[in-house]
């Protein structure tokens, strides 16, 4: 009798094991099957200004600058200017030793007046001689040997007044002079030392009037233009500037052309680097989202919109961007609210939970 009693108990437990078992499957199937809210950041679509922009470095430099250098050589007597001094055209530099053309030009000057008192002498007596011969006082012989001592004393007057009239302005070469108004940037040369031609004796830069200098990649160049807007940082220095030249030869090592933008500061200093951004292009009050707003799927464009709690997938056409900001064209408008960040963490129809940012 216990037995049988303990087999229907065993029989009851199995029984309710049994009908219990699918029921706490459905539960749990129907508790995993409820997909869970993903938390995502999302952000209202906004209107705002932007820009395309691009950074290079360039170097400050004089907009008139060059360097001094004699045309001819000799040992420097004297440095008349010293570095930071403003000159004007014309002022003198520097003198190189011209003792040796010094001499000649004396010897010059000491022959010249010999040969114009000869030139005196055959002169009155050619005169003398040139009547005579007319009145048919002398021959055609003494005459012609008097006619050609006349034109020897003329020759040699002429001769020696052209000499001395280039060694004159050899002289000057020796004076070195200031080409215009500057001020004088870096002497390198000292009293004593031997000029040489083509060897700069100093630099001048323009006073106040400065260029900026930047090499800029191929690929960036269409995009710059005479009077294209550029931001500088020179230092502490903030400055607006615009392109003024663009240089039209490429260079083939570094693939990049010389762009130029000129600018006027009494604290600058040619040399010194500066960080030029170029404003490519410029929108004022166009909807803007951030960057890390727009997935790229299948060769398009595309936000996650969000319609209640559920993020919905949009196509878009987007414009210009800077680092922060990009531009759309189309599928959105002010006010709505997209997801931020959400490429790899969302798929369209998504329950989505915000987190920060709108809601």
């Amino acid at each position: 009798m216990k037995k049988l009693i303990l087999l229907i108990f065993i029989a009851l437990i199995g029984i309710g094991v049994y009908f219990n078992i699918p029921q706490n499957v459905d539960a749990e199937t129907t508790v995993a099957s409820t997909p869970k809210p993903v938390p995502i950041e999302t952000v209202k679509v906004t209107s705002g200004d932007l820009r395309r922009e691009f950074t290079y470095s360039g170097t400050v430099e004089a907009d008139y600058q060059v360097a001094i250098a004699p045309n001819v050589s000799g040992i420097i007597q004297y440095i008349q200017v010293t570095e930071g001094e403003k000159v004007s055209r014309g002022t003198l530099l520097a003198k190189i030793d011209h003792n040796q053309l010094s001499a000649k030009l004396a010897t010059l000057d000491a022959k010249q007046g010999t040969a114009e008192i000869n030139l005196t002498f055959w002169q009155e007596k050619h005169e003398k001689f040139e009547q005579l011969y007319r009145q048919g006082a002398i021959s055609e012989q003494q005459y012609s040997e008097v006619d050609l001592q006349f034109k020897l004393a003329q020759n040699q007057v002429k001769e020696i007044s052209t000499n001395i009239s280039e060694i004159k302005t050899n002289i000057k070469d020796f004076y070195v002079r200031a080409p215009r108004s500057a001020v004088v940037s870096h002497i390198q040369a000292a009293q004593g030392e031997t000029a040489l031609p083509g060897r700069p004796l100093m630099i001048l830069i323009g006073e106040g009037a400065y260029k900026i200098t930047v090499p800029v990649a191929q690929s960036d160049l269409t995009l710059i233009t005479i009077g294209t807007q550029a931001n500088a940082v020179i230092g502490e220095k903030r400055l607006e500037l615009e392109v003024t030249k663009v240089l039209p030869s490429l260079d083939p090592q570094s693939n990049t052309a010389i762009v130029e933008l000129e600018c006027s500061d009494d604290e600058l200093a040619s040399g010194m680097a500066a960080q030029i951004s170029f404003i490519a292009e410029e929108k004022k009050d166009v909807l803007v989202v951030p960057v890390g707003a727009v997935v790229e799927k299948d060769g398009a464009q595309w936000v996650y919109v969000i319609d209640g709690d559920t993020a919905r997938l949009k196509a878009i056409t987007t414009g210009i961007s800077d680092t922060e900001k990009i531009q759309i064209v189309v599928g959105l408008e002010e006010g709505d609210i997209i997801a931020i960040g959400a490429s790899n963490r969302l798929q369209d129809g998504d329950l989505i939970y915000p987190i920060g940012g709108e809601k």
